[in-house]
């Protein structure tokens, strides 16, 4: 079994040298293999999150 790994837009941002908006971008163009959208949901209801 594959274990996934993720990161949050902030982490991508800063590891790849580009903003927090592009790195969004990016992800809702799909131009970044293996993206996954996710809900992460917190005491405030929920927030979506990359």
């Amino acid at each position: 079994m594959k274990v996934l790994e993720y990161i949050s837009v902030p982490e991508a941002a800063k590891k790849c040298g580009i903003s927090e908006r592009r790195v969004q971008k990016l992800c809702e163009e799909n131009r970044i293999p293996g993206i996954a959208k996710l809900l992460v949901a917190d005491t405030k209801g929920c927030r979506e999150t990359r």
